[in-house]
């Protein structure tokens, strides 16, 4: 049977193989931009699985002094990170699907971004104490993992 990092692993691969034969199906504008996308995230996505243990190492190490800041700063955080992802996904398949040049799109992004604040900002709302819970969740279970290890100084390792 497979580990949980294994079959994560896999899933990711045959996921981002699907996604390299989905220009077959779909017509693209730009497939090429499409592909190099697929195949950078999916680098990307291996490589976070198969360094776990350095994130892990990082996030135990960085968790104690942000879970003290206050709830406007994990609520700015968390818009902040939202508002880069919704507007580089309106951006890229602007580009990807409907084709066009750069200058164009930035200028029908003017006509959207307020949309996208707003939408950003409500889901950020909802979010944040979640993402709090979840990286206290998280903090628990790598420290656990580092008792169960027997290591004692966490804060040296990363």
């Amino acid at each position: 049977m497979l580990g949980h990092h294994k079959k994560r692993l896999v899933l990711l691969i045959l996921v981002s193989i699907a996604a390299l034969f989905l220009p077959l199906y779909i017509e693209l504008a730009n497939s090429f931009l499409y592909i190099a996308i697929i195949v950078l995230m999916s680098i990307f996505g291996i490589i976070r699985l198969t360094h776990n243990d350095y994130f892990d190492r990082r996030f135990h190490r960085k968790w104690p002094k942000l879970r003290d800041k206050g709830f406007i700063y994990h609520f700015l955080r968390e818009w902040f990170k939202f508002t880069l992802i919704a507007i580089g996904g309106w951006v890229l398949q602007k580009l990807i699907v409907e084709g066009g040049n750069l200058f164009d799109i930035l200028l029908q992004l003017l006509e959207v971004t307020q949309i996208i604040l707003i939408i950003t900002f409500a889901f950020s709302l909802i979010i944040t104490p979640v993402a709090r819970y979840e990286g206290k969740k998280r903090y628990s279970e790598v420290n656990y993992k580092y008792k169960k290890r027997g290591e004692k100084d966490y804060h040296h390792l990363a």
